[in-house]
């Protein structure tokens, strides 16, 4: 018994050490997770493959606001399913929590996807339709894959869970400090906004909040934003 308590104490005074060396070590730069790319690749891409993710590498981010460890996607891409794979979306950065219980299941598994600095675009336009364009390296587009994405996301969270599928364990989706420019076409007056957002699934339903700060002549205007369904 005393053995096994000294190597619990030996255990426990490694850590000690070590994992306050490991979190420097991220705080100072970031560490490549590029093993699981593929399986955040295939969490994300729909099973029908009417838009296909690809993403440039994974990282291991120390996140100061959250003061944790952070695995995030990095140079996600959403993309055509023919073979040219035009990008019909960007997000510059991803970052991703996993589902322990599907990690049990044998299953890389997204709990919550948060998007950091997306860039989109809300047009009304000149005949009172409103399109959703999404930052792409060919400028504004893709406005209907896009929101196809957005759509699957939005399936995703109203499902049940479903400890069979990858994306059956998505309970959290986040927007955290989108660039958001909103256009009405028919006055050519332009907004800019910085959107947060975020949408929660519970036992209860799905839940949504957040806050938009539109930039106006007059000054900063700040919107709080709330739903449940």
């Amino acid at each position: 018994m005393r053995q096994l308590f000294e190597a619990i104490g030996a255990l426990g005074l490694v850590l000690i050490i070590v994992l306050p060396l490991f979190a420097w070590r991220v705080s100072t730069s970031p560490l490549e997770l590029s093993f699981l790319t593929p399986y955040i690749q295939d969490a994300l891409t729909p099973e029908d493959r009417s838009y296909v993710v690809k993403l440039d590498t994974t990282e291991l981010w120390w996140a100061t606001a959250k003061h944790s460890l952070d695995v995030r996607a990095v140079g996600v891409k959403i993309t055509r399913p023919d073979p040219d794979g035009r990008v019909i979306a960007a997000i510059p950065s991803l970052s991703v929590g996993f589902s322990l219980y599907g990690f049990a299941q044998g299953l890389i598994a997204p709990q919550s996807l948060e998007v950091l600095d997306a860039r989109l675009r809300l047009v009304r336009q000149v005949d009172g339709s409103v399109r959703l364009d999404f930052s792409t390296p060919q400028g504004a587009g893709g406005a209907a894959l896009g929101l196809l994405a957005l759509d699957e996301l939005r399936a995703a969270l109203a499902a049940p869970p479903d400890p069979g599928r990858a994306s059956g364990y998505l309970r959290r989706f986040q927007l955290v400090n989108a660039n958001l420019t909103m256009e009405d076409q028919a006055s050519g007056v332009i907004w800019p906004a910085v959107l947060d957002l975020m949408i929660l699934r519970d036992k209860d339903g799905i839940t949504g909040r957040g806050s938009l700060v539109v930039t106006t002549a007059a000054g900063p205007l700040r919107l709080e934003l709330s739903t449940r369904s």
